[in-house]
């Protein structure tokens, strides 16, 4: 079992008042993607004790799309995201750092970074300056200017969750053969093949779901735990 949690910013940075998350609502699955994107494998599972639907949502790299970086140094592959009225509520992506050089800014943003290969880089700017390391959770304000550095010309890939700063807190940890409670929008990236609740996942694989998990397998997932996104 690994259970390698982060939803605080690193011990440099400026502290933030932590969010009440409240009450935990059956989170919306139905988010959206890019042009021409498949809308992915859903899998519907009664509750044996709630009336509420438990959805399981499979996402694949055919249904990822790739953007641009707003500062035009990269692109950045867009798993997933949901928005209300054209803002953005959450969104999870991947992205490569190849060299030193600013991040692009996200206002009213909350973002949470997790190298996943590579030896890392460090993350400087206004009040800030912290190592992302392999495989360790770090959250920050979209907002402030960062730049990357002591990349050494070494390639990082990176997996990002956002979420607007209106929302509580994301959690992000990593778990292996563990069984995960239901609460809020639970969302898990297979760094390699693995079983959810008794269904096989690919590397690269994406699962969304608002129910309990059992996970088992060789290798870890990356989840991250939404609080307040609207319910279905």
């Amino acid at each position: 079992m690994i259970r390698s949690r982060s939803s605080v910013r690193p011990p440099l940075s400026k502290p933030r008042p932590g969010l009440d998350p409240g009450p935990r609502p059956t989170a919306e699955l139905a988010a959206t993607g890019g042009p021409g994107s498949s809308p992915g494998r859903v899998v519907i599972v009664k509750a044996a004790r709630k009336k509420e639907r438990m959805t399981q949502r499979h996402l694949t790299p055919a249904d990822y799309t790739r953007q641009p970086w707003k500062n035009g140094r990269g692109f950045t592959v867009e798993l997933w995201k949901m928005e209300r009225d054209g803002q953005l509520l959450a969104r999870l992506s991947r992205a490569s750092v190849v060299e030193d050089g600013p991040f692009s800014l996200f206002p009213g943003i909350e973002r949470n970074l997790t190298v996943l290969s590579g030896p890392g880089f460090r993350l400087t700017g206004d009040r800030h300056d912290f190592r992302c390391e392999p495989l360790v959770p770090v959250a920050f304000p979209g907002d402030v200017a960062l730049t990357a550095t002591e990349t050494n010309g070494q390639q990082s890939d990176d997996f990002n969750v956002m979420t607007a700063r209106s929302l509580p807190l994301p959690e992000v940890f990593l778990a292996q053969n563990d069984s995960l409670p239901e609460g809020g929008l639970l969302a898990l990236y297979a760094l390699g093949p693995v079983t959810v609740n008794g269904q096989p996942v690919a590397r690269e694989d994406l699962v969304l779901t608002n129910g309990p998990v059992t996970l088992t397998g060789d290798w870890p997932v990356l989840a991250a735990r939404f609080y307040g996104l609207p319910a279905a």
